[in-house]
């Protein structure tokens, strides 16, 4: 079975005519709010890969030239938030930590969420990054959306759901731009 790649990270395929194609987000159109899609072409998987890597880094890169208007500064954040649990819940709690790349005022890729506690969390991170075939993970969802408001969690990992939001608007208010009077 193929491998996943984790949110942000493109996609990869072969195609009819025999060469590799990778795709990745080139952000979102303005007015639709629909994902830009911009593709590599290469003769081997290897070759895609690495053509993919420097593409996304390349596009990475450009989060240093925000425009002024913007609400956020742009850029690859990593947070750690807790993940307690309730008095319902029968586990220990750990540190969820990850990174959230924010750009033209949207989230567009949270990865490398790991956890820090008991090796059974992971499948519960998993879920609720990822969700089921029949939920969507609140990754998905966030992305789809550009914020953290108003998202799902998911059912039997609500409290890594809890904690993937709480991360994202951890980011979004360190990444807040100072306004006018703040600044002065």
């Amino acid at each position: 079975m193929a491998k996943k790649r984790a949110n942000g990270e493109g996609n990869i395929r072969k195609r009819k005519d025999g060469r590799w194609e990778g795709r990745y987000t080139a952000g979102y159109d303005s007015k639709t709010g629909k994902r830009l899609i911009k593709n590599v072409l290469g003769k081997t998987q290897a070759e895609v890969k690495e053509k993919l890597k420097k593409a996304i880094a390349q596009l990475e890169s450009k989060d240093g030239k925000d425009e002024e208007n913007t609400k956020y500064f742009s850029g690859t954040y990593e947070v750690t938030v807790p993940c307690e649990p309730d008095e319902d819940e029968d586990f220990e709690g750990y540190n969820l930590t990850m990174s959230v790349t924010i750009r033209d005022d949207k989230i567009v890729a949270i990865t490398d969420i790991t956890g820090d506690g008991a090796s059974d969390n992971d499948r519960y991170i998993l879920k609720a990054a990822n969700g089921t075939s029949s939920i969507k993970g609140v990754v998905s969802q966030i992305i789809e959306k550009g914020m953290s408001e108003d998202i799902d969690t998911v059912s039997h990992a609500t409290c890594s759901s809890n904690a993937i939001l709480e991360g994202c608007k951890k980011v979004l208010k360190a990444a807040e731009r100072p306004t006018d009077t703040e600044a002065e």
